[in-house]
């Protein structure tokens, strides 16, 4: 679908200018605001960008295929929109899943079962509430939360299955699960569990990390698992890095969490060869994602900060 961005029949006659862009945004804190919607003018920057053929847009998040898609869908102007689809390309779930053009899978990581036996085998104070997300786009948990509620009406995430017992999350999941979210109330009170709940996968040395792209919300991954990873599979696959094409391309890279930095940073250090690079930065971005960045924005995803990059970079 996308093979042809790549191609040299697609450079442009101006050597000084990227013939190609790729921008790759993420969501929730970025191109969502702050209702977890798409503004217009978002929307717009992004319908805009999406009518050149040498420019494709990649979506990078922690949410589930269909999750993304229904955030996006949250702006009339891109409920029939392309950008997220099962023939496009995409990172999904933090870079678990992933895939390439017409939506080729490139990576499908799942976390080790133990690894979900003793995050959910875990007393956890009645204010938090933990689920896992599975490889067929379903959420399971022990026990309802309002906060769950809220991760399917706000996030768009699946509505949360209540099951019995840990044993019946392995089985219904079939040992499936692509990555567990930990939510509580604030985020002090994230802040104040967030070592402890990460040293649960580091003492027994599970092949799990836990990082956060929400201040309320802890995600645990499988240990290789990363935007950046899964972006580099995604370039190299639509043969970016191959020498028989025109490597004359622009990469802009847009997010805000500390799940974005690896990704962010990535782009800022490519510059070279052709290659532009600018790992962008929201102006409401962690500190990880603003020392990542080659550029961080004063606009704040309330401030519609994805279409000043898109008007800045893209357009």
């Amino acid at each position: 679908m996308y093979a042809y961005l790549f191609s040299s029949s697609s450079a442009s006659s101006s050597s000084s200018e990227a013939s190609k862009k790729v921008l790759v945004v993420d969501l929730d804190g970025t191109l969502l605001n702050e209702s977890s919607r798409v503004s217009d003018r978002v929307a717009k920057a992004l319908l805009e960008a999406s009518k050149d053929d040498s420019t494709l847009i990649v979506i990078a998040t922690g949410k589930a295929r269909p999750a993304a898609k229904a955030a996006l869908a949250t702006n009339p102007l891109l409920k029939d929109s392309r950008i997220v689809s099962e023939s496009s390309p995409g990172i999904f779930l933090n870079g678990g899943a992933s895939y390439g053009e017409n939506g080729v899978p490139l990576i499908d990581d799942a976390l080790p079962v133990e690894c979900v036996r003793k995050a959910f085998e875990q007393k956890y104070d009645e204010e938090f509430a933990l689920t896992a997300f599975t490889s067929d786009d379903r959420c399971l948990a022990l026990r309802s939360s309002p906060f769950l509620d809220e991760l399917h009406e706000r996030y768009h995430e699946p509505k949360c299955e209540i099951l019995a017992t840990v044993d019946d999350i392995i089985a219904q999941s079939r040992g499936q699960v692509k990555k567990m979210l930990l939510i509580g109330p604030n985020k002090d009170a994230v802040d104040d569990y967030s070592s402890k709940f990460s040293k649960l996968f580091i003492d027994a040395g599970d092949g799990a990390l836990v990082t956060r792209a929400v201040a309320t919300m802890l995600e645990v991954v499988p240990k290789n698992v990363d935007k950046s990873r899964a972006l580099s599979a995604l370039l190299d696959s639509l043969v970016l890095a191959n020498e028989s094409s025109d490597r004359n391309y622009r990469l802009v890279v847009v997010g805000d969490g500390d799940n974005d930095a690896g990704m962010i940073e990535f782009a800022a250090s490519m510059n070279t060869d052709g290659i532009e690079g600018f790992g962008v930065a929201m102006g409401n971005a962690s500190f990880s994602s603003r020392n990542a960045a080659s550029v961080v924005l004063d606009e704040t995803n309330a401030d519609d900060g994805v279409a000043v990059a898109i008007e800045r970079f893209i357009l």
